[in-house]
């Protein structure tokens, strides 16, 4: 033979763990099924944990809506009452008004006795939880002095003692 001709390859022996080339491809097979099955398992996990992420934002988002429509449901509702109260308050001191000066004519000069106002002023804030309830009157250019005279005629006489009281004292008691 000349040294450059191959030889064949000599044959393989068996290892001394009693592994050959049969084996090997049976652990290169083990391996990669491992790694496949430990791969479905991170993935399965990895779906699992978004689709209870995705569960419970919804959950919570759908819970703060429903808490805020709530809140707003009870707001709204509590500013209508006031509203109708306040509404159904001056409906009633308009009437009064009405009761005491029925004629056009008689505006702006025109009152309310304090007896009346008294009587009626204590369950009508009680009904419509306001504190005060002012009246003002519309005086047009060409009423303005016969208003002005009505004006410090009422409150000169209601300066004066009323039974032992000032209209002040007993307008602070109701």
């Amino acid at each position: 033979m000349h040294r450059f001709e191959s030889h064949p390859p000599p044959p393989k022996k068996p290892s001394s763990d009693g592994t050959g080339p049969v084996q090997d491809a049976e652990r290169k097979r083990i391996f990669w099924v491992r790694f496949f099955v430990l791969l479905c398992l991170v993935v399965t996990a990895v779906c699992i944990g978004y689709g209870f992420y995705l569960i419970l934002s919804y959950q919570q988002s759908k819970a703060q809506q429903d808490q805020y429509y709530a809140l707003a449901r009870k707001i709204e509702s509590s500013t209508i009452n006031s509203v109708h109260s306040k509404k159904d308050a001056m409906l009633l001191a308009a009437s009064m008004m009405l009761h005491f000066c029925p004629n056009a004519t008689m505006w702006p000069n025109c009152n309310i006795p304090y007896g009346v106002l008294s009587s009626l002023a204590t369950p009508l804030n009680r009904m419509s939880l306001i504190r005060s309830l002012s009246v003002a009157t519309m005086v047009l250019p060409s009423q303005l002095s016969d208003f002005e005279a009505f004006a410090q005629e009422f409150y000169a006489k209601s300066n004066r003692q009323v039974s032992g009281e000032t209209l002040y004292s007993m307008l602070s008691q109701v």
